[in-house]
């Protein structure tokens, strides 16, 4: 009996063992400090119940064997199992939970600018419309474009346009907010759509966008293939929700118009929409 009751714990001293390995693994997996300390905390618990399982093993040795110890010992056991099934479930969950977000991450991000796809523009921009409405905020949006773009593609190859795409996403992920999102529009046109913004903010960080990619956006000569390319400029457009009759497709048009009219203008400059005239 003596040797049942030792077996029975040593198992489950292994059993802990194997779950200190899985909370090694899930605290890997965590992504935040804040969550990577309840990990850790789940970590010092399963070392003290094998430092527990351990002073009782030696306290079996050392004294007569009674009954109580063989349900100790069962219980003991039980509790290992029920660890190790927890930690491997979580593992599990968190593993699931991070392959569905790089499912959704892969169906709303556009693949070669890192930013949002057309579909989650629409989506969102439909949301923070109605949000807009409902409690009275203001919404902005600027739709930017590379100037010269079809001449950057013909001169130095398609890479290197794209390695152009890739870096303006940089630059402007780089100064927006965080309650501002960033979409590929199509081809080299980004919308960025500002939450909670007046037109007049808006415009300002318009120019900011504009004055960081003429000075940030530049191709050095191992990206090329050649010489460093520098001087890539970007027109903008501004528009911004004027009435409760504003909506998706209306907002993002007044943005193309500000934008037609910033290329009309010499490019490289940024343009504000602003409703007919009556005169």
């Amino acid at each position: 009996m003596p040797f049942i009751v030792i077996g029975t714990t040593i198992c489950g001293i292994i059993f802990l063992a194997t779950s200190l390995f899985t909370c090694i693994k899930i605290i890997r997996l965590l992504p935040k400090e804040v969550i990577r300390k309840q990990g850790n905390f789940l970590f010092s618990l399963i070392l003290l119940f094998i430092l527990g399982y351990i002073i009782y093993t030696i306290q079996i040795l050392n004294t007569e064997f009674s009954y109580a110890n063989l349900i100790v010992s069962g219980v003991l056991f039980g509790g290992s199992i029920f660890v190790l099934i927890v930690c491997l479930l979580t593992l599990t969950t968190i593993k699931n939970i991070q392959r569905n977000y790089m499912v959704e991450k892969d169906s709303i991000n556009d693949p070669l600018m890192g930013i949002y796809n057309l579909r989650y523009l629409e989506r969102r921009l439909e949301e923070e419309i109605n949000r807009s409405r409902r409690y009275n905020f203001s919404l902005s949006l600027l739709m930017l474009d590379v100037d010269h773009f079809k001449q950057v593609n013909d001169t130095y190859g398609h890479q290197v346009a794209e390695i152009v795409l890739k870096k303006l996403a940089q630059v402007i992920l780089g100064l927006a907010r965080e309650t501002d999102f960033v979409a590929r529009y199509g081809g080299e046109e980004i919308v960025i759509v500002l939450p909670n913004t007046p037109i007049s903010a808006a415009a300002l960080m318009a120019e900011r966008c504009r004055n960081q990619v003429q000075k940030k956006l530049i191709i050095s000569s191992d990206e090329s293939g050649g010489k460093t390319i520098d001087g890539i400029t970007i027109s903008i457009g501004v528009s911004s929700r004027l009435d409760e009759n504003s909506d998706m497709h209306m907002l993002i048009e007044h943005a193309k118009m500000a934008l037609n009219k910033a290329k009309e203008r010499g490019r490289n400059q940024v343009a504000i929409y602003g409703p007919p005239s009556l005169d």
